[in-house]
């Protein structure tokens, strides 16, 4: 560029004619501590306030969330267990979409567990007796006792819910079949014409077995049929969670994508039929085990009469908690053996068949336990009232007196 040009361009220019331009007015010293304060830095970081940590769930938030838990894996249990029972497999989804239910009821148990506070998760996490037998460190926390006991509430009740009108419905079927077969039969010790009139009644006794005896198949009936579809759904739920074991370790994968079928394919094959072995075993065995429970149950809740099982609320509360740890402690053991040996048959032949066995037994025990005490003290006040559809064997005006059969009950 020229240097008459820069000359010319760094001095303004007037135009002719006009009056000269004035100086431009000094700078404001408002505008300079303006841009100084808008150019300072701090030389260090300022504090940043902390906010409030949330806080952590309560007790009374964790028994809700224990009590969500056991409801929504017994409510996937049943739909599961209905998904496979003839009549109601095919029922089209748009009636009732029982898979689509098992889902769902899986995530709202899933997310139970996760609103747990982090004492109840870690809880939870804990074991009763190591793999290696040793004494585990749950026996020092409260916490480990109450959640399976509080979380197995709604599954007991389910169990409860449908052995009660079995349990009534058999014995009154009983209390009318029974008499015309002249069984169990007691005698009135009337005279002349009212001999005639005599209708003919159970006597205690017989009202007692009758009602125990419906008591062990009904109770049994609905405690197996439960923990059928609860343990058949995480058996799914198992298999489902360990694709990769499934894809490197089960000869059946193999076996079936030889045939032609796909992972996906093979793996839901694998995961129904280990969920089918362990439902079927583990139901008839819980069944079987939870009959002499069941009757009590009938004893106490359908008004068997007779001898009052426990004196007093306190004992009856011994009995049902010692009764139901004893019945519990072989069921989960079983339970969780069932599970291992479908998971050795089928996914790994490698698993070991007494993982987590006596834990599991453990745990069973000390909420069934729990949950019996509970019960016995109910049923101590329930006792004693005769069930509806049986003769009281108070009604009768006479005396009883020598069964009228050689062979009644």
């Amino acid at each position: 560029m020229p240097a008459w040009w820069e000359q010319q361009s760094q001095q303004p220019q007037q135009p002719a004619g006009l009056p000269a331009m004035d100086a431009p007015p000094a700078a404001d010293p408002f505008d300079e501590h303006l841009a100084a304060i808008m150019a300072w830095k701090p030389t260090s970081a300022l504090p940043t306030p902390a906010l409030p940590s949330p806080r952590s769930p309560g007790l009374m938030s964790d028994a809700g969330n224990l009590l969500k838990r056991g409801y929504a894996g017994t409510a996937q249990g049943i739909n599961w267990l209905a998904s496979k029972t003839p009549g109601l497999k095919d029922i089209p989804n748009n009636i009732i979409d029982l898979q689509g239910n098992v889902d769902y009821w899986k995530e709202a148990a899933a997310n139970a567990g996760q609103a747990l506070s982090p004492e109840q998760q870690a809880a939870d996490k804990k074991q009763f007796i190591n793999d290696d037998y040793s004494m585990g460190d749950a026996w020092g926390d409260w916490r480990s006792y109450a959640g399976g006991a509080i979380e197995s509430i709604p599954g007991t009740i389910a169990g409860m819910a449908v052995g009660g009108p079995i349990t009534k419905g058999l014995a009154a079927l009983g209390g009318a079949v029974l008499p015309k077969l002249g069984i169990g039969l007691a005698t009135e010790a009337a005279t002349g014409a009212a001999a005639s009139k005599a209708l003919p009644r159970l006597t205690e006794k017989a009202v007692e077995r009758l009602t125990m005896g419906s008591g062990a198949v009904g109770y049994g009936f609905g405690e197996g049929l439960i923990a059928a579809g609860s343990d058949g759904a995480a058996a799914r739920d198992l298999v489902m969670a360990n694709r990769q074991l499934v894809e490197q370790s089960s000869p059946l994968f193999k076996q079936l994508t030889a045939q032609g079928y796909s992972p996906e394919e093979s793996l839901l094959r694998i995961a129904d039929t280990v969920a089918q072995q362990v439902a079927t075993r583990s139901g008839l065995t819980v069944g079987v085990l939870g009959a002499p429970m069941g009757a009590v149950f009938g004893k106490w809740f359908h008004g068997a009469g007779g001898e009052r099982i426990g004196k007093s609320a306190l004992g009856a509360m011994g009995i049902g908690a010692g009764g139901e740890a004893l019945q519990e402690f072989p069921q989960s053991g079983f339970e969780q053996f069932y599970q291992n040996q479908a998971m050795q048959d089928y996914v790994d032949p490698n698993q070991p068949l007494m993982a987590g066995v006596w834990d599991a037994s453990a745990k069973g025990a000390i909420a069934g336990g729990l949950m019996g005490g509970l019960m016995g003290g109910a049923g101590h006040f329930t006792q004693g009232q005769t069930p509806q559809g049986l003769p009281s064997p108070d009604a009768l005006p006479v005396e009883e007196t020598a069964l009228s059969t050689p062979g009644g009950i």
